[in-house]
């Protein structure tokens, strides 16, 4: 309810008021929280046709043992590694975001804002550490107020981008030969590694 997201959550299916089964229901349509991944815990196997709405990531039948925890671990290291993602700390919540679903950062004094696909969220930092951020790759700095990520341009014009969400961003006169090579290096790129 606070907002603070995870990764993976461990779940028992019996617990003492409601259950785990609810629990899953409450993440996934009242927190709107689609991406954390639910691994469920029971001694019964009856659950199946419930837990499908909720999308568990995996179920471990009781006892718990170490190499189940591995295994399951291991699975989703497997498949969610591939994307990578930006970590930032505000209101003292730890918070991690999807560099694929970041439009962009905007920095207003000494605090930024990411816009996102579906939220926004703030912190507290410098915008040279993004800009030394290597997760960061495909974010171009447009302004000394913004840092775009490329993927989310939609059209481009010699001095300004329109984003994702269709927010209209200025490209400032010092920054626009570099993002028109940019672009240019990224297009071409992208008809390179389809051929």
């Amino acid at each position: 309810n606070d907002g603070t997201s995870f990764d993976i959550i461990f779940l028992d299916i019996e617990l003492d008021t409601i259950n785990g089964i609810q629990v899953g229901e409450y993440i996934r349509n009242n927190c709107n929280d689609q991406k954390c991944q639910i691994i469920y815990v029971s001694s019964k196997t009856k659950y199946a046709l419930e837990l499908f709405k909720i999308r568990p990531f995996d179920f471990i039948i009781k006892p718990v043992t170490y190499e189940k925890v591995k295994n399951c671990l291991e699975e989703y290291v497997r498949i969610y590694s591939v994307d990578e993602y930006f970590e930032c700390t505000t209101k003292k919540q730890k918070k991690s975001i999807s560099i694929n679903d970041i439009i962009y950062f905007e920095s207003i004094k000494r605090k930024f804002v990411v816009h996102g696909t579906n939220f926004d969220c703030e912190f507290y930092g410098k915008m040279q550490n993004l800009l030394d951020d290597r997760r960061l790759k495909s974010f171009i700095l447009i302004h000394q107020s913004f840092l775009i990520n490329i993927n989310h341009i939609i059209t481009y014009e010699y001095n300004s981008v329109e984003m994702t969400g269709g927010v209209i961003l200025t490209i400032s006169k010092a920054n626009r030969k570099d993002v028109r090579r940019k672009i240019l290096e990224f297009s071409a790129d992208k008809i390179r590694k389809k051929e």
